[in-house]
C-alpha cells in the first residue's frame, strides 16, 4: 500500500467517524433537552462551558516546552 493510498483510506475514516459523532453529538443533545427542565439544560451547559473555558489553561504550553528543552538538553 503506498502512501497516498494509506492517506485517502486515514483521511475517509476521520471525515466519516467526525460525521458520525456530530450526529450522535446532536441526538444525545436532543435527548437531554426533552428530558431536563430549562433551569437543568441551562445549568448543565453553563457548567460544560465553565469547564471548557478551564480548560483553555490546562497546560499553557508545557508540553511544547517539554518537548523543546528535553531536546536541548539531551543535545548538549
Amino acid at each position: 500500500m503506498n502512501y497516498v493510498e494509506k492517506f485517502v483510506k486515514g483521511t475517509t475514516i476521520v471525515f466519516l467517524m467526525h460525521i458520525v459523532g456530530g450526529a450522535i453529538g446532536y441526538l444525545l443533545r436532543l435527548f437531554i433537552a426533552r428530558n431536563l427542565t430549562v433551569a437543568e439544560f441551562g445549568l448543565l451547559y453553563a457548567v460544560l462551558s465553565f469547564i471548557g473555558f478551564l480548560t483553555m489553561f490546562r497546560d499553557l504550553g508545557f508540553g511544547p516546552a517539554l518537548t523543546k528543552f528535553v531536546a536541548e538538553s539531551s543535545a548538549k
